[in-house]
């Protein structure tokens, strides 16, 4: 795999195996996330669905694998919102 494929796999079909590994490493080094609050959990988790493939974008561009476009940051924005939307529903507790 080269680092086009990479930054072009976290900013879709790679996302949520790459927002698992951060969540887990995070996990690990704030020795708080146990305390906060289950919304507080939520929306670290969207913060890095939003961070991860933003990033990628931001990198692609800069090593000049991609050209900055709106269709680019609405492709990211939908692969973070299909990411969050997913994790969510794996998670909710049954009412």
């Amino acid at each position: 795999m080269t680092l086009q494929e990479f930054l072009l796999g976290l900013q879709g079909p790679g996302l949520a195996a790459a927002v698992g590994v951060a969540l887990s490493f995070l996990i690990d080094a704030w020795k708080g996330y146990a305390d906060l609050s289950s919304v507080a959990k939520r929306l670290v988790f969207a913060g890095l669905c939003v961070v991860i493939p933003a990033l990628a974008m931001l990198a692609g561009i800069g090593l000049g694998f991609q050209e900055f476009s709106m269709e680019l940051v609405w492709s990211v924005l939908v692969a973070a919102c299909a990411a969050m939307s997913t994790g969510t529903l794996t998670h909710t507790r049954k009412l």
